[in-house]
């Protein structure tokens, strides 16, 4: 548990926790902090909720404030992992390359909001 919520992290290769097989070396206690923060920011787009509504909570309806699906926070990372930046190197010419930066998904735009990062820099 973190923060009181029940954990749902993804894993990689071996089972091993996704963050940690994407960077070796990184200690339990420093997930443990990264992942309460996201959790923290990223409250309004989770099913956790502070004081639960008997009608028209995010439980009873799956819909945040702003009408906006409410997921788990692996689903979230998995939205998340979908917006990719893609960069071409071209053989033809030297150093010549060319950096595609999606439009993000009104989901991942919220997401990255809340965190108050842009993820086009």
């Amino acid at each position: 548990m973190v923060g009181g919520l029940e954990r749902d992290q993804p894993t990689g290769l071996g089972g091993q926790p996704l963050l940690q097989a994407a960077v070796p070396g990184l200690t339990d206690a420093f997930i443990h902090n990264l992942e309460w923060h996201l959790r923290q920011a990223w409250e309004p787009l989770l099913w956790t909720e502070k004081a639960p509504k008997a009608n028209g909570g995010k439980k009873a309806t799956g819909l945040n404030e702003e009408g906006m699906k409410v997921m788990r926070y692996r689903d979230l990372l998995h939205e998340l992992a979908a917006y990719t930046r893609n960069t071409l190197h071209f053989s033809q010419a030297e150093k010549a390359t060319l950096t595609l930066i999606p439009t993000p998904s009104p989901l991942q735009q919220k997401a990255f909001d809340l965190l108050r990062i842009n993820p086009a820099l």
